[in-house]
């Protein structure tokens, strides 16, 4: 379930937070992040979410983020849209796209648990609880890297194959010391985690396994550089969302 809403009247209400309707007339888009803005000057509440672990199994958290976006979309139907509900809105539709690319590759809710390992890369690799849908679309097919090197499951659930085997390898190569997965799992899926504007690290405007649809912000590029690099398909995404709303765009690392 995705949360649908114009708010199409506030596009000016903030110098930095520019919500916008997508052409189709669906997905709310609030991207409340400082041009420019570094790790060094992140507010604080994204330096402690980053230094927590990624919980997003639990349902309480979960709970919490679905009454509100669907208070949100409440509100919407009464003709009374609240821009402050949009970041709540914007990590709801994030989760739940992860949890449809799960479903499209046969997983069941065991990849909540926080030690959960994904069936590719277990030591004794074992099929998903069901069998990946014919359907599935090339991008989201599990990778050699993915077949290989334990990891946890969201890794799997990430539309841009490149980005899942960056991760990978370094995994594979410098150990799972190398690599913050608990914060990257808070900056980008763990539904609970958002404390403001800046807890938004990605946007997702249309099908969930669907590259075009997705749009990484400049925080989240310039703190996560090395995971993006040679991103070109997600890179073109994030610029054409980002040209509609009068943005310059973003250069990964190639």
């Amino acid at each position: 379930m995705f949360i649908k809403s114009p708010f199409t009247e506030l596009a000016n209400a903030r110098q930095n937070s520019l919500p916008l309707v997508a052409e189709d007339g669906s997905y709310v888009n609030l991207i409340g992040c400082t041009p420019g803005q570094d790790d060094a000057h992140q507010a604080p509440g994204r330096q402690l979410a980053a230094k927590q672990p990624c919980m997003l199994g639990l349902p309480g958290g979960r709970n919490a983020l679905t009454n509100t976006a669907l208070a949100a979309l409440e509100r919407y139907r009464m003709g009374q849209p609240d821009p402050r509900q949009l970041i709540d809105v914007l990590r709801f539709n994030v989760f739940y796209a992860f949890a449809h690319n799960a479903k499209v590759l046969g997983f069941n809710d065991d990849w909540l648990k926080y030690e959960a390992i994904s069936p590719f890369g277990a030591p004794r690799p074992s099929p998903p609880s069901q069998p990946i849908a014919a359907s599935c679309p090339p991008n989201m097919k599990p990778t050699m890297l993915q077949m290989t090197v334990e990891h946890h499951p969201w890794i799997d659930f990430l539309p841009c194959p490149r980005m899942r085997d960056n991760f990978l390898r370094l995994v594979r190569d410098m150990g799972e010391d190398a690599v913050d997965e608990d914060g990257l799992c808070v900056d980008i899926v763990d539904a609970a985690s958002a404390r403001g504007p800046e807890d938004v690290c990605l946007v997702t405007w249309g099908k969930p396994w669907e590259l075009s649809g997705w749009e990484v912000t400049e925080p989240f590029m310039k703190k996560w550089a090395w995971l993006l690099e040679g991103c070109t398909e997600l890179m073109e995404s994030t610029n054409t969302w980002r040209r509609k709303r009068g943005l310059h765009d973003l250069h990964f690392v190639h």
